[in-house]
């Protein structure tokens, strides 16, 4: 009865009186005596909302989420995250809100971009690059779109082993695509796997098709072999390939012209000169 007297009282200051500040006191004592009275705490965020009161807005309305559970409505969660996301700055609660969102309707294109937003500005890139798989698989984005997006997240501390199996997939379905190819060359090198990412790069050569291409490859595999790991045999055979796809003044002549004189092999570098 107390409650029912009190909705009635909040009615007359939220209509002919037109005081918040009285409306919000009897919207709070409802609650207190009815916690779980939804449209009270609707109103009182409303109230709140109103005035601009952003934190208070917010803390009603995940009251009510709370209360409500899985049958929240998503338009009280989309005003969750909105407030989250603006004027109180909180992360955290904004991918909460959003992906409790995104579990109602998993395809819903304008809360999973939302989502990436968000993800993206609290640094949460392995997060972002599962999502964004997702969504390319399902065919809500272009192979183009989704390798951009794991580029981006690779550029901002995406996890090795999870950026290393997203662009062996990406190779694996296309085995043209150059830029996953490089991103899983530069992986080796900065996990300090210098063989692996030398014997990627000689395995590519024998793939490619342009003898330019193929030198190109070899030579950046022997600059590997000599410069990280001191391999003087591998890397004059991998200088050696180049050589023989483009004998020109280039990295692998004078690599092979210096092996040769360390050997004092003068017959060597007449060859090589020839």
């Amino acid at each position: 009865a107390l409650a029912l007297w009190l909705t009635d009282l909040a009615a007359l200051y939220a209509g002919p009186l037109k005081d918040k500040g009285f409306e919000i006191g009897v919207l709070e004592r409802i609650c207190e005596v009815e916690p779980a009275n939804t449209a009270a705490l609707q109103q009182l965020a409303a109230c709140f909302a109103d005035l601009g009161r952003a934190g208070d807005e917010f803390r009603v309305l995940k009251r009510r989420a709370a209360i409500e559970g899985v049958a929240v409505a998503p338009r009280v969660l989309r005003r969750i995250a909105e407030l989250a996301e603006g004027p109180l700055v909180d992360w955290d609660e904004a991918i909460l809100a959003l992906e409790t969102l995104r579990q109602v309707n998993v395809a819903d294109p304008e809360v999973e971009t939302r989502l990436l937003a968000v993800l993206r500005a609290a640094g949460h890139w392995d997060r972002v690059v599962e999502i964004g798989l997702q969504r390319f698989e399902r065919g809500g984005s272009s192979r183009e779109e989704f390798r951009a997006l794991v580029a981006e997240a690779d550029e901002h501390g995406l996890r090795d082993d999870l950026a290393e199996c997203v662009f062996w997939m990406l190779l694996e379905r296309d085995a043209d695509d150059h830029e996953a190819f490089e991103r899983l060359v530069a992986i080796d090198l900065r996990a300090n796997r210098f063989f692996g990412a030398a014997e990627r790069l000689m395995k590519r050569a024998k793939a490619s098709m342009r003898p330019s291409a193929r030198a190109s490859l070899c030579n950046r595999a022997g600059g590997i072999l000599l410069g990280e790991l001191a391999r003087a045999e591998e890397a004059e055979a991998a200088f050696a390939e180049s050589f023989a796809l483009l004998a020109e003044d280039g990295p692998a002549f004078r690599a092979l012209v210096e092996f040769a004189w360390r050997r004092a092999d003068a017959t060597r570098v007449a060859e090589l000169y020839g």
